[in-house]
Formats: C-alpha cells, sequence, structure tokens
C-alpha cells in the first residue's frame, strides 16, 4: 500500500517495511486481514425526516432509526422508548428546548406534531366550589335502617344519614395521562337523592382535554379516600355529581404524579418500564409504566452536570440486569434499579468533552476524553488507545467536531 500524502500521526510501532514490486493500489477498498474487499456501489437512498415529518436538508447532527424512518436532529437529541406506547407501535420520547415530547414513526410520516408528555396540576390557588343540589342526585332504596328508632335531625328517616364530604380534580392529557389533585372543595353535607354542584374557575394547561372528579369516602376509621365520580370537559366549568355510591369509581392515584421539569436536557430508559430525564446535576426516575410522572422522592443530584445517559445491559446465566451509566463534566457515574435506585460514583477521571463524542452500544459506551478513546462498561472504564497514542498525539488529532462511530465491531473517529 502506497501512500502518496500523509497527513496522520506517526505511530509508535514503525511499519514494516515492504518493497515496492509487493504493494499494490487500493482505491475504495476496505481492509480486511490479508484481503482487499471494495466497497459496495451506493445502493438505495432514504430520506431523513425531522419530528414533524418534515424533509431535513440543514446541518444534522443526531440521527435515529423509528422503526423503518431515519429521524433527524439539528442538535445532539437523545431518545428513548415509550413504554406504554400511547401513540402506537414504534412511540418514542425524546427532548426539544427542555420540554419532555413523544412522537411516533406513524405520526411522523402523516406530519403531525410531537405531543407534549405528562401535565401540570392544578394552582394551588384553584379550589373547586361545592353546592348541593337537594333532590337532583340519585336516591339509594332499600337500605337497612341504621338510625334509632328516635330519629333524631342529625339521621333522615330513609335510613340514609347525611354524607359530609368533599371534591377534587385532576387534569387530563389526549393521551390519558393524569395530573396530581387539586386543592379541595369546600365541604358539604350530602342527604341521600341529592346532587352536588361543582364550579371550578381555573387556568387549565393547553394540553388539558378533560377534568377527572373525585369524591372524598370515608371508611370505618374515618380516613377520607378519595374516589372517582366522573368527567367533564376542559371547557365546562360546571359538573354535577348524581352518581349513586354503587357507582363509585376508583381511587385517586395521581396525587404525587409530578410533571416533568421543563428544564431537562435528555431522556434515556432503565428496563423495560422506567423512563430517567436529566438536566443540569439533576436525575428524574419515573415509577413503572409512567413516563409522564415524576415524583419528588425520585429525584437525585449528582455532583457534576450530566452529558448525557445510555443504558446498558450486562447478560448474566438466566437474567438480564440493566444499567444506565452517565457520562458528566467530570466523574462518571453508574446508576443501577434493584426495586430502588443505586447510584455509584467512578474514580475515574477521564473526563467527556461533550455528549456528541460518545457513541453507545449494548453493552458499553465509547467515549473521546482528552487523553484517548475510552471504554465505560458495567465493570468500569478503561482507555483503549493508550498503547497507540501519547496524550499530546491524541489531543493534537482528535478535536471539538470529531466524532466516534460504533460498527462491525469496530470504532470509527471521524
Amino acid at each position: 500500500m502506497h501512500f502518496m500524502v500523509f497527513d496522520g500521526v506517526v505511530p509508535k510501532v514503525a511499519p514494516k517495511t515492504i518493497k515496492e514490486q509487493n504493494g499494490v493500489i487500493a482505491e475504495n477498498l476496505d481492509l480486511y486481514g490479508t484481503r482487499f474487499l471494495p466497497h459496495k456501489e451506493v445502493g438505495e437512498t432514504q430520506v431523513l425526516l425531522d419530528v414533524r415529518g418534515n424533509e431535513v436538508t440543514g446541518r444534522v447532527e443526531t440521527i435515529h432509526k423509528v422503526g423503518n424512518t431515519l429521524v433527524a436532529f439539528s442538535v445532539f437529541t437523545s431518545i428513548a422508548n415509550d413504554p406504554v406506547e400511547r401513540l402506537g407501535r414504534n412511540s418514542f420520547l425524546f427532548v426539544e428546548d427542555g420540554v419532555l415530547y413523544r412522537q411516533s414513526e406513524a405520526r411522523i410520516l402523516q406530519k403531525k406534531s410531537p405531543m407534549q408528555v405528562g401535565i401540570a396540576r392544578p394552582e394551588c390557588k384553584t379550589e373547586p366550589k361545592a353546592e348541593v343540589v337537594s333532590g337532583a342526585g340519585c336516591k339509594e332504596e332499600q337500605i337497612e335502617q341504621i338510625c334509632p328508632m328516635n330519629t333524631d335531625e342529625n339521621c333522615n328517616t330513609d335510613g340514609y344519614p347525611p354524607q359530609i364530604t368533599a371534591y377534587k380534580f385532576t387534569y387530563v392529557n389526549a393521551c390519558g395521562e393524569e395530573s396530581a389533585d387539586s386543592m379541595p372543595s369546600n365541604y358539604v353535607e350530602v342527604q341521600n337523592g341529592d346532587a352536588v354542584k361543582l364550579t371550578v374557575d381555573d387556568t387549565p394547561p393547553a394540553n388539558a382535554v378533560k377534568r377527572r372528579w373525585y369524591r372524598a369516602v370515608a371508611d370505618d376509621e374515618g380516613i377520607a379516600h378519595w374516589l372517582y365520580v366522573g368527567t367533564s370537559s376542559i371547557t365546562e366549568n360546571v359538573f354535577y355529581d348524581v352518581t349513586c355510591p354503587l357507582s363509585w369509581g376508583a381511587l385517586l392515584e395521581s396525587e404525587l404524579d409530578n410533571p416533568p421539569p421543563t428544564c431537562i436536557d435528555g431522556v434515556a430508559n432503565i428496563g423495560n418500564l422506567k423512563t430517567i430525564l436529566w438536566g443540569g446535576n439533576k436525575l428524574y426516575v419515573s415509577p413503572d409504566n409512567k413516563p409522564h410522572a415524576y415524583p419528588q422522592e425520585s429525584q437525585y443530584e449528582l455532583r457534576y452536570n450530566i452529558l448525557r445517559l445510555d443504558e446498558v445491559t450486562e447478560k448474566m446465566e438466566g437474567a438480564v440486569s440493566y444499567q444506565v451509566l452517565a457520562l458528566t463534566d467530570g466523574l462518571h457515574y453508574r446508576i443501577t434499579y434493584d426495586g430502588s435506585i443505586g447510584i455509584s460514583e467512578l474514580e475515574v477521571r477521564l473526563p467527556c468533552r461533550k455528549p456528541e463524542h460518545a457513541y453507545a452500544t449494548e453493552l458499553a459506551v465509547y467515549y473521546l476524553s482528552t487523553m484517548g478513546l475510552c471504554e465505560f462498561t458495567v465493570q468500569g472504564i478503561k482507555m483503549v488507545t493508550g498503547e497507540y497514542f501519547t496524550e499530546r498525539e491524541w489531543t493534537e488529532w482528535v478535536n471539538h467536531n470529531s466524532r466516534p462511530v460504533y460498527h462491525d465491531d469496530r470504532v470509527f473517529v471521524f
């Protein structure tokens, strides 16, 4: 092989001298062992689309394959599988301008816009107003007499004692994701057969389409539980509760479901059910199958600002362990989940300059540190180019615009 011009770095190990007559000129070929393999001719080309289905013609920083579609982004963007697939097959999550969105391959091809994930809770100052409408509700019949023979003013003659109750509501978006609850209404005393008129004066989030209403019901110990009683359109500020006790629905379960923060940098999966967000030096972990909810107790803070998170798998006999590797602007971290989140800081100072300087595979993350190419696995971090480049040579060769790519068990740096 004869090089007319060589602009690279002289390797530490001197090449063996080959006679001129033993060399051949290779053009557009790959070297595999002792064979020259020609590159395949350019076949079918594929158009890059953005998340709104428009053809991308400018500079591209990140490309993700979603189903059979290549989705391009002009800035570094991570994506994660949507564990609940709200938008159907090949649904995914991504971050744009600090906000978490959901999109799917089908919607991209239909040129439909992404949908914001999660929904904000009602404002603290918003309290619904409850008002009893006598005789306009559901009246339970054939209830056994539970009042004393001498009925007093606190027990009606139908054998159904009055109930003191209150109401809350939540917002629901087009994907069926429910917000945390509002402040409770005023308390009202409801007789058997009464309805309750609920009025709310609020400013709903832009992505709200419904309100769900819940009624306080006390158990035998006097503890209030909030049971579902109905749904109203977001355009209607009045709701009438006329449901019978036997028709009250499920418990309110979204009290702690804070929406995704609006100052995040990226999203990743951890296992098949959870999602994890990051922004600055903070992590936000969702409950199982709730990519729209991030409780306060599932927020974590690292010592360094996070550049990117990537999920890798550790295959063990009879099981698969999912872990997330975190690259930061300081020390790096390993994040595990086994019923609870575990975060380990690795005392290896091989910093990564920017998120574009890394590439993730199923088992490892390869990244360009300031000293060489590093391999980051669940076992730790090691530099793989130490035998081939000095730190000075590496710094001269790799710059801010370099990009690593993993292909065919090899790492290519451009």
